[in-house]
């Protein structure tokens, strides 16, 4: 167990909520994440060499997810980041993720709910507004259960963002109460 947690660890995927019991499970896992680490390796490398060339030479910023987000992806996230940023001297921002999927919907006449899953029942959420062309945020992201987080809304509301079955089943029974 040791070892394989070590491993696991270190490789910086986590181990999670569910981890394998038999020693060919967890050798199959560790193998998995071994792959996943140089096929990362392998991307960034990539992409890093075709940024260098005289053809990248339009890339002048680098943009990272900041979070919401598991901690383990946005660790990746940052250091990919951080190294392509540093390999080509260009500038890094950070980006709340709340606001890339806000930027990411269409415009309609109304209010825009984005929302990344929190854990126990929970979404980190933050609202929207339609403002000069573009999504913008209103007010502080908050983490909330569901039942509180579409008490107050009124048509026309977009939700969008990490919706799991069960906040799937609380949003269709809200939207059938109106």
């Amino acid at each position: 167990n040791a070892i394989y947690f070590a491993l696991i660890t270190g490789m910086t995927v986590g181990y999670g909520d569910i981890t394998p019991v038999t020693p060919i499970g967890k050798a199959a896992s560790v193998a998995i994440a071994i792959v996943g680490v140089i096929t990362a390796g392998i991307y960034v490398a990539i992409a890093t060499r075709a940024a260098a060339t005289p053809t990248g030479s339009a890339i002048t910023l680098i943009a990272v997810s900041q979070g919401p987000g598991s901690f383990n992806g946005l660790r990746v996230g940052f250091s990919t980041a951080k190294g392509l940023a540093l390999a080509l001297n260009i500038p890094i921002i950070a980006v709340p993720t709340l606001d890339i999927v806000a930027a990411a919907q269409p415009h309609f006449e109304g209010t825009l709910i984005a929302v990344a899953q929190a854990g126990r029942g929970r979404v980190v959420a933050g609202s929207y507004d339609w403002r000069e062309g573009k999504w913008q945020a209103r007010g502080d992201v908050q983490i909330i259960a569901w039942e509180p987080l579409l008490a107050p809304i009124t048509l026309p509301t977009m939700i969008s963002g990490e919706v799991d079955a069960d906040g799937l089943a609380i949003v269709a029974r809200a939207t059938d109460a109106l």
